[in-house]
């Protein structure tokens, strides 16, 4: 059954709780959280994502060489994930990284099947920062991935709540518009049970899907502060360095029998514009609005190459489904367009499309010579009714538009021999 985060003592057991009031990390032993990748050694150097494209390098607490570097502190109960440049002096023992940053994932400790996993967090602002609360398989394969919640720090008042699966190597995700993430503290939960993944926050319901059909086994927790990237951009002379992702507590739990549940104590909706540092009594709900979602933003280097049975997630109506397994965009002023696969890249998963005007399917093949090392997606967008609301112009500023609001990286988008007067294509989209 659901867990209700309004009623956490009737609809739920805590299973995990660190208040922070010291840090407990992994020793190659015991511990509670390690600051590596699970797929990482313990003795190794660190790791980046390097899907991602980002710039930092996550420091690993039992590497020798770097132990002058502490990204991970604790000081009045608050845990900190601070991004900083690297000194120089240690930049050969992280590859030649620039910036260093925090992580922590519990997979030596903790993992759980189903349940509610919530943070209190406060967010930093500033070009670059991108930080996450995310759960991934204790097998380590790759997808499935749950985003409980990421930032961008350039745009601290839209929140993005994701789910990555196998099928189809799909990604649902919703942008919300909540109070601004960076002046204050915050709770960011997700629900996550047989049947359906609700996201909350503070304590309010903000998008909800059904389960897919790879996220029924045990997952473990992850935080951190990624820096720089394809989808929040690259640090510039505006990113405020040090800066820290704080955060107040790590709480998970499990459902209770339907039977051993008690009914909530009805509580008064909270002043909207404050901003609770653990909430305990709902505020007015944000507003939503369905974006194209990012690149995933946690993908492991090496991702698994077997998809799991698909599931079915309904599309809003007019919304167009494509580009990487899965992702939703709107087109309201274009119609009669189809995706199909790039003539110059080989690298396309089975995507099925409804077109914006007429609410038909149709299935994208497979091309041949794909392999599971190759993490973007190409298309091309054929528009087979060209008309004076299709023309190139308001194709380019479709996409500008996408590109401006982060939902595709514009530095991988261009679009080549568009044609006015023929059927307009525009080649090698890459979705980021």
């Amino acid at each position: 059954m659901s867990i209700d985060p309004n009623n956490l003592s009737g609809t739920a057991t805590m299973t995990f709780d660190d208040e922070f009031n010291s840090l407990n990390l992994w020793n190659g032993s015991s511990g509670t959280w390690s600051t590596t990748l699970a797929t990482s050694s313990d003795s190794a150097n660190g790791a980046s994502l390097t899907g991602n494209n980002e710039q930092e390098w996550y420091i690993n607490s039992n590497y020798g060489p770097t132990k002058s570097v502490v990204p991970w502190t604790v000081n009045n109960g608050v845990l900190s994930l601070t991004a900083a440049p690297a000194d120089p002096s240690i930049q050969p023992e992280i590859n030649n990284y620039k910036y260093t940053s925090g992580l922590l994932e519990s997979s030596h400790s903790f993992s759980q099947e189903y349940g509610y996993f919530e943070i209190s967090a406060k967010l930093p602002a500033g070009q670059g920062f991108w930080p996450a609360f995310w759960l991934m398989p204790e097998n380590n394969t790759w997808p499935p991935e749950l985003d409980v919640m990421e930032v961008l720090g350039k745009d601290p008042t839209t929140l993005y709540t994701t789910v990555h699966t196998g099928s189809n190597n799909a990604s649902d995700t919703k942008a919300t518009t909540v109070a601004d993430m960076s002046t204050g503290y915050h709770t960011y939960g997700v629900d996550w049970e047989s049947d359906y993944i609700t996201w909350y926050f503070d304590n309010q319901e903000v998008y909800k899907v059904a389960t897919p059909s790879d996220m029924h086994q045990p997952m473990y927790m992850l935080l951190n502060l990624a820096v720089g990237g394809y989808w929040p951009g690259y640090v510039d002379s505006t990113t405020p360095f040090p800066s820290s992702m704080n955060i107040d507590w790590v709480r998970a739990y499990q459902s209770k029998p339907a039977d051993a549940t008690t009914p909530s104590t009805p509580t008064t909706p909270s002043d909207p514009t404050t901003t609770p540092s653990t909430p305990s009594t709902p505020s007015t709900p944000p507003t939503t609005t369905t974006t194209t979602p990012s690149t995933p933003t946690t993908t492991p280097s090496t991702p698994a190459t077997t998809p799991s049975t698909p599931t079915t997630t309904p599309t809003d109506p007019g919304t167009t489904t494509g580009g990487r397994g899965g992702h939703t965009i709107s087109f309201p002023s274009l119609s009669g367009f189809n995706w199909q696969p790039s003539t110059t890249t080989n690298n396309w998963h089975p995507t099925t499309v409804t077109t914006h005007a007429a609410s038909t399917a149709q299935t994208v093949p497979t091309t041949s010579g794909q392999t599971s090392s190759q993490q973007d997606l190409w298309a091309s967008l054929h528009l087979t009714n060209p008309s004076a609301a299709t023309d190139s112009a308001s194709l380019s500023q479709a996409f500008e538009a996408l590109g401006a609001n982060g939902r595709v990286n514009p530095l991988h988008m261009t679009l080549d021999h568009v044609a006015p007067t023929s059927a307009l294509h525009a080649n090698d989209l890459v979705f980021n």
